[in-house]
């Protein structure tokens, strides 16, 4: 995969000529786009502020919070998968 230099923990992607489909290129291109699609970066963001967000919890009652948000996001996900689908 043709990457460039990372970029606050994500490589800028360099996108690859249409005429290499059919070849490694081409898989590496539709790779390219996937990566490029808005929810990764939201998703690597989110991460890091539930990783942190579990890092606080002290308490059993800071657990089911953290339980619940976790469990909306998933939802969340979830319903926009299936509406892509």
């Amino acid at each position: 995969m043709a990457l460039e230099p990372r970029l606050r923990g994500w490589p800028t992607v360099v996108m690859l000529p249409a005429d290499t489909c059919g070849s490694a290129l081409c898989r590496a291109d539709r790779a390219n786009r996937l990566f490029l699609h808005p929810i990764h970066p939201d998703a690597y963001n989110t991460l890091v502020s539930l990783i942190t967000d579990l890092r606080q919890c002290r308490s059993f009652e800071d657990f089911y919070h953290f339980q619940q948000t976790l469990l909306e996001k998933i939802l969340k996900i979830q319903g926009h998968g299936q509406a892509c689908a």
